[in-house]
């Protein structure tokens, strides 16, 4: 019908879902849809591509040539499967979308294309969130090797680095790698003690500290209140045996806080204001 071909390239893709190309064929060779033109026709490939439809990619491929409009259309599908087809299979630009195959590949773990990705240049970190995603999906494998290769052969953004410094405080091989390649910051921020108090505590807090990362007094005042709320005792521990994190009324911490930590941290930090002891982290 008129509206039908109105409508041609939605129907054309939802007969994409068959196990064949033989619906879609037959429409386009009956007359009964027509097949769309220039970058439009991208969507047909993607639908193809995303099902696994072999047969109408092929189709598609005769009827309309690829065109670097296309491929480029393709290349920004949010579908990893597509992505790594326009590169892979029809010579797209790998370097893309700020490396979109080389980090949705190294999540997804797929050795074959991260094989393929050229080494012509360093890996790019444009995309911060798209990067941690593949450091923590790296990490969840305990794939230190790789860990290891894209810390050294990656162009690591400012924002970046900070947000996969922060995953790394999950692991302490992870850390080890890091400071094998320089990777540490010079100072701690606030956002980086939400995850020490959650992985480590004063064990990872010492371990920065052995490793010349240093902890300013406000940074510092701020972990400790993360540490109370949280009720991380090695962290609170660590702090008062170094006297480090001190408000300027260190009364304030405990006031301000006494809704929300739990009885053995805020009795540790009673003793530690009043100075019933001396080291009350032995006593945690």
């Amino acid at each position: 019908t008129e509206e039908a071909r109105k409508n041609a390239t939605p129907l054309l893709r939802a007969l994409m879902a068959a196990p064949d190309a033989v619906p879609f064929v037959a429409a386009v060779e009956e007359k009964l849809l027509p097949l769309p033109e220039g970058t439009e026709a991208a969507s047909l490939y993607a639908a193809a591509i995303a099902r696994n439809n072999a047969q109408a990619v092929q189709y598609l491929t005769e009827k309309i040539p690829l065109t670097p409009d296309i491929i480029k259309e393709l290349q920004d599908s949010h579908d990893y499967k597509v992505q790594r087809h326009a590169v892979v299979e029809f010579g797209g630009d790998w370097h893309a979308k700020d490396d979109a195959v080389f980090w949705k590949g190294l999540e997804s773990d797929d050795k074959e294309t991260l094989a393929l990705f050229p080494r012509d240049k360093k890996f790019s970190t444009v995309s911060a969130w798209m990067v941690d995603n593949a450091i923590k999906s790296l990490l969840k494998r305990g794939d230190l090797a790789q860990l290891e290769n894209v810390i050294t052969e990656t162009d690591w953004t400012k924002d970046a680095k900070e947000r996969v410094f922060q995953t790394l405080l999950s692991s302490q091989p992870a850390l080890d790698i890091a400071a094998k390649h320089g990777f540490l910051p010079e100072t701690l921020r606030m956002n980086d003690m939400h995850d020490i108090a959650a992985h480590g505590g004063g064990d990872t807090l010492q371990w920065l500290a052995d490793h010349g990362v240093q902890l300013t007094d406000k940074v510092a005042e701020e972990g400790l209140r993360i540490a109370v709320q949280r009720n991380a005792p090695g962290m609170i521990g660590y702090m008062f045996a170094n006297d480090i994190g001190r408000a300027k009324d260190p009364k304030e911490i405990v006031f301000a806080l006494e809704s929300l930590a739990g009885e053995p941290a805020l009795q540790a930090m009673e003793k530690w204001v009043t100075r019933e002891e001396v080291k009350p982290a032995d006593n945690i």
